[in-house]
C-alpha cells in the first residue's frame, strides 16, 4: 500500500543528520527536579513537545518512545472497540512526531527501524483485519522492546533515567488532558484518548522499574503508585464522559507531586 511504501522509505532514509544529538555514553544521572508541569490554555501534548523537553538525550529518547507506545496502546483499545478510523489516526498520524524523534537513534545504533512493522499494522487497520492486526502487533512489540533496550547501555542506573522519562511523559499527558477541556466539558476526543494512552504506557514503564525503586524508597514508591492511580480518574473510559471527572488543575497538581516524589530516586 501507499502507507507501507511511505513508512519503509522513512525507515530506510539516512536520518542521522537530525538535530537530535546521539545518545551519550553513560554518566551519573542528576536527581534534580525534571521541571514544572506545562500550564496555560490550549497546551496540548504536542505544544509541550515543541519546546524540546528534557535536555538529556537519553531521557528525551525514553520519553518519546513512551509517548509513541501510548499512541499504539490506545490504538489497541480502539481496534478492540471496532473504531478503526480512530485507531488509524492514533497509530499513523499521532505517532509521526515521536517516530521522527527516535528514528535517528535507532539507525545510529544499528537497531532495526519501526517503519516496516508499523506499516504492516497500519495495513491491518485499513483492512479492518482484527487477526492481522493481532499478528502485526506481536512483531511490533518485539521491535519496541529492542528500541527500549537500546538506551539501557547508555543510561546507568537505568531506573533513574526511566523514571525521568516517565515523568516527562506524564507532563505530556497533563498537557493533552488540558487540551481536551472547555470548562468542565471534554470536547476533544483525540486529545482525551491520547492522554489515556500515555497514562497506560506510563503504568507499563513504571512496572518495569518497580523493583529497584522499591529497594531505594518503598514508601515513596507507594505514594507514586497512589498518585498514578488517582490520575486514572481523568480517563475513566475509552469514550470520554461528557463532564470531566478531574479538572486540568487536578491533573497538573498530581503530576507535579509525582515530579517531586521522583527526586527521591
Amino acid at each position: 500500500t501507499f502507507h507501507r511504501r511511505l513508512w519503509l522509505g522513512i525507515g530506510t532514509a539516512v536520518l542521522v543528520a537530525s538535530t537530535n544529538a546521539p545518545l551519550p555514553a553513560a554518566e551519573p544521572a542528576s536527581k534534580s527536579n525534571p521541571g514544572p508541569v506545562p500550564t496555560g490554555p490550549g497546551r496540548g501534548g504536542e505544544t509541550y513537545l515543541s519546546d524540546g523537553g528534557p535536555s538529556d538525550s537519553r531521557v528525551r529518547y525514553i520519553r518519546n518512545l513512551t509517548l509513541l507506545t501510548g499512541q499504539i496502546l490506545i490504538a489497541d483499545d480502539l481496534v478492540a472497540a471496532g473504531l478503526w478510523a480512530d485507531a488509524l489516526n492514533h497509530i499513523l498520524d499521532q505517532t509521526a512526531e515521536h517516530r521522527e524523534r527516535i528514528q535517528p537513534y535507532l539507525q545510529l545504533h544499528g537497531v532495526l527501524p519501526l517503519a516496516a512493522d508499523l506499516a504492516v499494522t497500519v495495513d491491518a487497520i485499513e483492512a479492518q483485519d482484527a487477526q492481522g492486526y493481532k499478528v502485526a502487533r506481536i512483531a511490533l512489540d518485539e521491535r519496541l522492546t529492542a528500541a527500549r533496550h537500546l538506551v539501557r547501555k547508555f543510561a546507568t542506573p537505568h531506573h533513574r533515567f526511566a523514571l525521568r522519562g516517565i515523568v516527562e511523559t506524564l507532563k505530556g499527558a497533563a498537557g493533552a488532558y488540558e487540551a481536551t477541556l472547555d470548562g468542565d466539558r471534554i470536547v476533544n476526543v483525540t486529545e482525551y484518548r491520547e492522554g489515556r494512552g500515555y497514562l497506560k504506557a506510563v503504568i507499563a514503564a513504571f512496572d518495569d522499574i518497580r523493583s529497584p525503586l522499591g529497594q531505594i524508597d518503598a514508601a515513596k514508591l507507594v505514594q507514586i503508585d497512589t498518585e498514578i492511580a488517582q490520575l486514572g480518574q481523568a480517563w475513566p473510559t475509552l469514550q470520554p464522559p461528557a463532564v470531566a471527572v478531574l479538572s486540568a488543575v487536578d491533573v497538573a497538581e498530581r503530576v507535579a507531586r509525582i515530579v517531586e516524589l521522583s527526586t527521591a530516586f
